[in-house]
């Protein structure tokens, strides 16, 4: 995740540290005092700031940067924790389900880009499957699930690899979210969440990334497989989806901030040798607003 104030600043979650590099990738620096949970509390999947914590599947899964001050971050793990001097410390500010926490995960969260201290967050439960999308509006020191009675989320198979969440350029009320690779969308702060999928071929969304510019621009990423997996684009506010990029499988999408026109995508592509398909990992990259693609390594 890039500080969208300061080139080069960039955070990267891991499963014994978050990384912090100020100078583009030259060199980076471990952080994790308080990420972990407390040596007191039951350790199901192996020793915290080991590589096999958590089993080996990645501990942090989502990290998100104030957009007004860089030293700000927040991680999201099997809770929402919460840095006030640019990674070096951290303190929990979210436990969602505090009973089960061995069961449970925080598989994103992101802030809104003109009201920073609105955040949402994704969480699971995996006693029950239950999932919730969690809302604050005082920088993390309150919190309360979103969604009435109506806005049911649907399940999620895959915890962190079925989830994303973007919030509008300019309306901090509208907040667009993939759960169990179905989009959805609030245009009132998280009270009411509607699916919007007209034109994206199947429940199959990785992730999602807003356009930091343009409100209403946005793209998703599908993994299906070769015939409806690849990127889609909608300029609605997600009415309408346009394939831009077919025949891939998208894992993660990204938005230069400071060129907002380069957007980048990781994920795979198929090539035929015959009649056996062959997947080989790719990163596409476009600099026209999705408009259209190359592959750029």
């Amino acid at each position: 995740m890039a500080d969208p104030r300061h080139s080069g600043t960039l955070f990267a979650g891991t499963n014994t540290a978050v990384y912090k590099t100020v100078d583009g990738g030259g060199s980076w620096r471990p952080f994790n005092e308080g990420l972990f949970p407390p040596p007191t509390a039951k350790r199901p999947f192996g020793t915290p700031g080991t590589t096999s914590w958590n089993r080996g599947n990645g501990w942090i899964l989502g990290i998100a940067v104030d957009p007004i001050d860089g030293n700000v971050v927040y991680s999201a793990a099997d809770t929402v924790r919460k840095s006030t001097d640019g990674g070096r410390t951290w303190k929990t500010v979210l436990l969602p389900y505090p009973t089960q926490w061995r069961y449970h995960s925080v598989s994103r969260i992101a802030i809104a880009p003109t009201r920073p201290e609105s955040i949402y967050a994704i969480a699971h439960d995996a006693t029950n499957g239950r999932t919730a999308i969690y809302k604050s509006t005082d920088g993390g020191r309150t919190w309360h699930a979103t969604g009435r009675r109506t806005s049911r989320f649907p399940p999620s198979c895959c915890w962190d690899s079925m989830n994303a969440l973007a919030v509008d350029a300019r309306h901090p009320q509208t907040v667009y979210a993939a759960v169990g690779g179905t989009v959805l969308k609030t245009t009132d702060g998280g009270a009411n969440w509607q699916p919007v999928t007209h034109g994206l071929p199947a429940d199959d969304v990785t992730s999602l990334a807003a356009d930091p510019q343009r409100s209403g621009t946005l793209y998703a990423g599908l993994r299906t497989g070769p015939h409806t997996g690849g990127i889609y684009t909608s300029t609605d506010g997600g009415r309408s989806w346009t394939v831009v990029v077919s025949g891939a499988a998208i894992a993660a999408l990204a938005i230069d901030p400071a060129r907002p026109a380069t957007i980048w995508a990781a994920g795979w592509a198929g090539s035929s040798n015959g009649a056996q398909i062959w997947w080989k990992p790719r990163i596409f990259r476009s600099t026209d607003r999705g408009h259209t693609w190359t592959i750029a390594g």
